[in-house]
């Protein structure tokens, strides 16, 4: 596959699916992270934080770009799943002016990380899932060509009934 064409099917993407599409035999390579830098450089792709990119549609200004911060939220954990706000949002039912964007994740609850004024906040799986299928109302969605993860909509109810402050 051809870099111009793997930023055309991935709006957000990690180095490993960048390493992974392009046939890259090492994470270590100079020769990956130059050409991440050069794409950078020329405004194709703007860099989220660590391994994390977004690529910047043709003719676009890269400090301009609309960005979905929804594809973002999807992509900053490995078994991220939108959840709470993000999910209401997504559904269409948030009526709200913060911009906060919730993920759930496994791994341990991270800071939250900010971008062009959106925050994007990690929480810990529910306790009463924690034991058993954590994936449990969890259905796929296709945003801008790419899969993600979100919370069912009764799922959703019920996890913001379990903690009402992350819901807007």
């Amino acid at each position: 596959m051809k870099i111009d064409e793997f930023f055309a099917l991935h709006k957000v993407f990690t180095v490993q699916e960048f390493i992974s599409c392009l046939g890259f035999t090492s994470k270590k390579s100079s020769t990956l992270y130059n050409l991440l830098a050069y794409h950078q450089k020329q405004g194709h792709i703007l860099h989220l934080r660590r391994g994390l990119y977004y690529s910047v549609p043709k003719g676009v200004d890269p400090n301009n770009c609309p960005i979905d911060p929804f594809l973002i939220a999807s992509k900053l954990a490995e078994d991220a799943v939108l959840a709470y706000r993000t999910a209401l949002d997504i559904y269409g039912k948030l009526h709200s002016i913060e911009s906060e964007f919730i993920y759930l994740s496994k791994k341990r609850v991270m800071a939250p990380f900010v971008f062009r004024e959106l925050k994007y906040q990690a929480a810990a799986i529910p306790t009463a899932l924690k034991g058993s299928d954590i994936m449990f109302g969890v259905e796929s969605l296709h945003r801008m060509g790419q899969k993600i993860l979100v919370t069912n909509l009764e799922r959703t109810v019920v996890d913001v009934l379990d903690r009402p402050h992350l819901s807007g």
